[in-house]
Parts: C-alpha cells; structure tokens; sequence
C-alpha cells in the first residue's frame, strides 16, 4: 500500500475519535439558524397572539376575536330573588280612598220634635217618637250623639225601643227624616198640672258630604235659627196604680205620632 494513502486513513480515524469525544471547547456549529416564515410572507393573514384568560380554576388561552368569556369567567352569580323581578300578578298603583263624610257641624241640642208629649201612667214604659225639625238635605246626616232629660226627680230614661222604630242612641238622621224613639217612665203624676214639664234634649254631630257644603251650611244655618229645639214632656195626670209594680207592661201608643218638618 503506498504510504500516502496509510497517512490518509490515520488521519481519517483521528478525525473520527476526536468528534464522537465531544470535550471541545469550540463550540460546534450548527449551520445557519432556521425561522419559519411569518403569515405574511407566506400568503396568509397574521393572526394576533392569543392572550390569557383567569379563571376560578387557573388561566386558559382566550382568542381576543372570539366574543363571551370563558368558561368559569364572567358576571358574578346573582342571588335568587334579587333581581328585578315583576311583582304578583293583579296588583299596581293603590286605589285612591273613597270619599266619606265629614264632621261638619256639632247640634248641642239637635232641633227635634215630637208629638209624644203627654207620658203615662205613672211607673210604665212610654214611647216617645224623634225626628229632626227640618229635614236634612242629600249629603248631609245627623247622627245622635246624646239623649238626656232636664231633670230627673220626675223621669227617667231607662233605655230599649219602641213601637218597632230603633232606639235614639247613635242613630242617623238621613234625607228620609225617619223617627227614632226614646222610652220615658214617669215617675209621678200631676193631678192638678202644676208641676213643670221635662225637657228631653237629643245631641248631634252633623257630617257633610264632598261637594255639598252650601246645602249643609244652608240646614244648619236654619237648625239654629229654632227657638225651641228640644221636647216637652207632661206627667201623666192619674196617680200612681196600685195594682201593678213599676216600670211593668208594654209602652203605651200614642194616639198622634207625627211630628214638626219646618
């Protein structure tokens, strides 16, 4: 072999250990470093960088494109029954109250009548029958606040009803001017018709309605303008009985029940 190609093949195999021990301290090359082309250089449309999303459970890639938000990342979770809910079914704005009468005017007495005025007998339950003295106007009631007597040595009011017509007491007068009743019970006779006579005295509160006030002015205007407003009462003229205790038997029926609408 000739020598030449012996100094060959040695140089070869030297070359050969000394690259697969790798203890060099020149660093080996690698060549020319490669870059993928960009979108743009190749033909295509560059597409931004994802960006990141957080979440309760950590962060995930988001595309800034993509519209919502991710999966666990959004509006916090509203409270059942805090939102705006509409309300039952049925309801809306209150209703304005209705219009109800008003207090217009005290009667201290009431101007009342009667043609009930001579009781008896003496001990028993007589029906006294009441009306107003004029009658009230639409929109305009009375309502009895108080029955009373001028005097009581001589009478007495022991209360109940009459004759099928109610009691006096909270009752109200309307545009009907019905008549409500008072029971009296002398207690005394007057033989000789000497002795004065009772008064009984009926109390009121006048209510007027909205719209209405010039015919309530007007009735009370003219309540006031009577003399007289409440109701004579006479004792009976025989004496006591004495075969029957007091305050026995029905009321007695007067024969005249009218009464006094000026």
């Amino acid at each position: 072999m000739p020598i030449r190609r012996v100094l060959l093949v040695l140089v070869m195999v030297l070359g050969a250990a000394v690259g697969c021990g790798g203890d060099s301290d020149e660093p080996t090359s690698a060549g020319p470093s490669w870059q993928a082309p960009s979108f743009a250089e190749s033909g295509g449309t560059e597409r931004a960088p994802t960006a990141a999303a957080t979440t309760r459970e950590g962060t995930v890639d988001r595309d800034p494109d993509e519209g919502g938000s991710p999966e666990g990342q959004g509006k916090p979770d509203q409270e059942e029954g805090t939102g705006n809910e509409p309300g039952p079914e049925g309801e809306g704005p209150e209703k304005p109250a209705p219009e109800i009468d008003r207090p217009y005017a005290k009667l201290a007495p009431a101007p009342v009548g009667s043609n009930d005025n001579s009781t008896g007998p003496v001990n028993k339950r007589f029906c006294v029958g009441v009306s107003l003295l004029r009658t009230p106007p639409d929109g305009l009631t009375v309502k009895v606040t108080g029955v009373g007597l001028n005097r009581t040595d001589m009478m007495r009011l022991p209360g109940g009803t009459c004759q099928g017509r109610p009691s006096c007491k909270g009752y109200t007068f309307g545009s009907e001017n019905a008549k409500c009743s008072v029971v009296v019970i002398p207690t005394r006779a007057d033989p000789e018709g000497l002795l004065p006579e009772t008064r009984l005295t009926v109390s009121g509160q006048a209510y007027c309605a909205a719209g209405a006030e010039d015919a309530c002015a007007e009735w009370v205007r003219d309540a006031d303008g009577f003399d007289e407003r409440t109701i004579a009462l006479f004792l009976p003229s025989e004496p006591e009985p004495t075969t029957s205790g007091p305050d026995s038997g029905e009321p007695a029926d007067p024969t005249t029940n009218g009464s006094t609408d000026g």
